[in-house]
């Protein structure tokens, strides 16, 4: 999909489909910036005068063939008030838009998106809002599918005013569709069914992100490795399966050589029937979405290289299935983690904090990461803590929750921070090691899983652990995967990268 900009009138630019917006006096949103010419079209103005479709708010009329118009249709829709939409209303709109415009089959379109009044956001940024959700709504998934039900849009133009800084707006949209792009790419792994989106899977996509981009070295442990290496809590994960477990390791090198990497860990599990705490069938049926902390960070990643960003990032992805078989680790089995701490496994169902342990252990002494970042669909109890709108965030460092925060409200990626709780650490006690991987009883489990994640972390390194199991999935009847939390990282480490620039 191509997006350009322009200052040619709308009346002047081939297109399929003109998108316009009324108000609700009915009267055309951003009139000053369009061409006279439209407001002569016979068509059109009976359609805003006199159609009850389009009574209100998100209801449109698609207009075929108007007259005198290089346009096969207009999109007409209502913007309801429009003295100030919120961001999601603004996404309604757009989200509504794009469903009618793939109906149509229309290849190059010409919204006016960027003529709506939004939060106090000015011109530059609803254009990049717009590539961003274009891109985002227009994603399909159908790999699988006999038929496929892809978009057809080719090209996206924006009409600009004159007073918009062009220069601004292309490096907007150029940011927007690289974030975008690293989105869809974690979706497209997150919904890959769990017989093709193997641990190897992973590993191979990872290599071939090396391939693509000359700042990304990847390095990929096998299970030998790993057992040389002490990665005993990982292994016990990895021996349940007939696939192999890969410990996979991407290194960004964009700023200077010797600064310290941002540290991204994301949870690989790429299907987990419990293990032989087994999961029930329903709980078990949307498990492939179990490494989309994995997807996350392999799209954010691929994003910061898309952009250049002039920073050092290390992501570490411990890849694995979590199945049942003669193999398989047995609760109160105890194992010896990478970290030198002995853990007695009560609950196979808790894999993933064993194989992130390891990993963030093989981080903070391989890389020394400047701020750690875990990402990992960890807990059911963070849904009926938060729902699926954010993701839970827990840390060690005030800093660094304000500067995720921020990152969070800049892409509407939203997040709430939970307690890093000393009393919660009661529930990990065990007779026979150093720790159990889980409370047995329900009350604060996303708290406790963090409080053991947090026993690996060394040296006061700060650290955010992320759990996004409610926003990594659209669920419902046909549930997908949403790349959440890629855009947010991705800002994150935009911000970062140019807080040190002016430092």
């Amino acid at each position: 999909m191509q997006f350009s900009i322009t200052n040619n009138t709308l009346t002047n630019t081939n297109n399929d489909c003109l998108i316009l917006f009324i108000n609700k006096d009915r009267q055309l949103i951003g009139s000053k910036h369009l061409p006279d010419a439209l407001f002569e079209l016979t068509s059109v103005r009976n359609i805003i005068e006199n159609s009850n479709a389009i009574n209100q708010f998100g209801q449109y009329a698609l207009l075929s063939q108007p007259e005198s118009s290089s346009a096969r249709f207009f999109l007409i829709i209502n913007a309801g008030e429009n003295a100030s939409l919120s961001i999601k209303k603004f996404r309604g709109l757009l989200s509504i838009a794009m469903q009618a415009v793939k109906q149509a089959g229309c290849r190059q379109i010409v919204p006016t998106f960027h003529f709506l009044t939004v939060d106090g956001h000015d011109e530059a940024w609803l254009v990049g809002e717009s590539v961003a959700q274009i891109k985002q709504q227009l994603y399909s998934f159908d790999e699988y599918k006999k038929t496929s039900s892809k978009n057809t849009v080719e090209k996206v133009t924006f009409c600009l005013s004159n007073a918009v800084d062009k220069s601004r707006v292309e490096q907007i949209i150029k940011q927007q569709e690289a974030v975008s792009d690293g989105i869809n790419f974690a979706r497209d792994l997150g919904n890959t069914p769990p017989n093709i989106c193997t641990p190897s899977f992973l590993a191979e996509t990872a290599e071939n992100l090396a391939k693509k981009f000359s700042r990304i070295k990847t390095t990929i442990i096998d299970e030998e490795t790993a057992e040389k290496l002490g990665m005993g809590a990982f292994l016990s994960v990895t021996q349940s399966s007939a696939q192999e477990g890969k410990m996979i390791v991407l290194h960004y090198q964009g700023g200077k050589k010797d600064e310290s990497p941002v540290g991204l860990v994301g949870k690989g599990i790429t299907f987990d029937t419990g293990g032989n705490s087994m999961k029930d069938k329903f709980a078990m049926r949307d498990m492939k979405f179990d490494m989309c902390g994995a997807a996350s960070v392999l799209g954010t990643i691929q994003a910061i290289a898309t952009l250049n960003i002039p920073i050092n990032v290390v992501g570490i992805i411990p890849a694995s299935e979590n199945m049942v078989s003669s193999h398989a680790t047995r609760p109160t089995d105890i194992v010896k983690t990478l970290s030198g701490q002995t853990v007695e496994i009560v609950n196979t169902d808790a894999e993933g904090r064993l194989v992130l342990c390891d990993a963030m252990t093989y981080m903070q002494r391989e890389f020394k990461p400047k701020v750690l970042i875990d990402v990992a669909t960890l807990t059911g109890a963070v849904i009926v803590a938060l729902g699926f709108s954010h993701s839970a965030v827990i840390s060690n460092n005030d800093n660094l929750v304000r500067e995720l925060e921020k990152s969070s409200k800049q892409t509407e990626d939203g997040i709430c921070q939970l307690p890093l709780a000393e009393e919660c650490h009661a529930p990990l006690e065990s007779a026979f090691a150093d720790m159990v991987n889980s409370n047995l009883r329900q009350e604060g489990g996303s708290i406790v899983a963090a409080c053991f994640l947090s026993r690996f972390i060394e040296n006061n390194t700060p650290w955010a652990h992320i759990d996004n199991a409610g926003t990594s999935i659209n669920a419902g009847k046909f549930t997908t995967a949403t790349g959440r939390p890629t855009a947010l990282l991705t800002q994150y480490l935009i911000n970062q990268s140019e807080q040190h620039a002016t430092n």
